[in-house]
């Protein structure tokens, strides 16, 4: 078997990536912590971030929810977050007070 590694530059320099996910849309996204972004990358390696709504939310952990939405949760501001199709993130307060969450999951009913 032969094959390569292909290395991309995240455009925010010292981001910290973490984590990544293949979405139902053929693009792949991961998540930036110390810059609180979404970074999504296409098959050709073109590489958008989108900055959070909340500064310093630490984002880890993704998954995919059967609807396509992109799902993850933000350690360091107590939430959980979707990213949708139309480009735009909804946090969620945990209601456990300073928890940190951390990993994430969608059943096939779409629970997170």
């Amino acid at each position: 078997m032969s094959g390569g590694i292909t290395e991309f530059l995240t455009p925010t320099h010292a981001s910290n990536p973490l984590d990544i996910v293949a979405g139902r849309d053929s693009r792949m996204y991961f998540v930036e912590y110390d810059a609180s972004k979404l970074g999504i990358t296409d098959s050709t390696g073109h590489i958008s971030e989108i900055s959070l709504p909340t500064a310093n939310a630490g984002p880890a952990d993704l998954t995919v929810a059967p609807d396509g939405s992109i799902w993850f949760s933000e350690f360091l501001v107590n939430q959980i977050a979707r990213y949708n199709a139309d480009d735009t993130i909804s946090e969620f307060t945990v209601p456990s007070a300073g928890s940190g969450p951390n990993g994430i999951a969608a059943d096939a009913a779409g629970n997170i």
